[in-house]
């Protein structure tokens, strides 16, 4: 029988099996970055499938730039996690929107206060409506949120000093965000 995954989707342990195309390598994890077959070949395992994000599914995590931002809705290009896995560029698959409720529990007066326009987030879907290709993305999680975030004043890399907070290592300009976990463990050079 054949074992399907999804983007996002936990696999096994680096120490188990050798990564191969359709897999990413996350602190010693390795996860699905398309949706298709598992196969394994002694100790290399890939996922041979489709790249659509059609193929996500509700609960799926996603990673994607933020493109452009309006009072109430982020308009995310998600990708899967192939950033990880050595290519320089990741494989986008579409549009998804992250509603303002969506971001943080609690109040959040606006949504520029947690991601902005050229920003990377790690996100959960959370809906999908296929008839009108739309998917909706929260990043309410701790796990969740911005993972690489560039200045809006120089556009360098940001680093984190504080639970939501993210200083320019060029100009030392000082913005908030709402920061996932994971925020730092992007290699920034693979974005550029």
């Amino acid at each position: 029988m054949e074992e399907v995954v999804y983007p996002g989707e936990f696999i096994g342990y680096e120490e188990e099996y050798i990564p191969g195309e359709g897999v990413a390598v996350i602190d010693g994890k390795l996860y699905a970055t398309v949706m298709g077959k598992l196969v394994k070949k002694g100790r290399k395992v890939e996922v041979v499938g489709e790249n659509t994000a059609v193929n996500l599914r509700v609960g799926s995590i996603v990673y994607g730039l933020v493109e452009s931002i309006n009072a109430s809705m982020a308009l995310v290009h998600i990708a899967v996690p192939r950033l990880w896995s050595g290519k320089r560029y990741p494989d986008f698959h579409g549009f998804a929107g992250l509603h303002v409720s969506k971001i943080k529990r609690g109040y959040l007066e606006s949504i520029s206060d947690a991601v902005r326009i050229g920003d990377v987030i790690k996100a959960k879907v959370i809906k999908i409506k296929i008839q009108q290709s739309l998917i909706d993305l929260s990043i309410e999680d701790n796990n969740l949120g911005v993972v690489l975030a560039t200045c809006t004043q120089c556009r360098s890399p940001m680093r984190m000093i504080g639970p939501d907070k993210v200083k320019c290592t060029r100009c030392g300009h000082v913005e908030t965000r709402k920061l996932s976990n994971d925020y730092g463990r992007l290699e920034v050079s693979r974005w550029k």
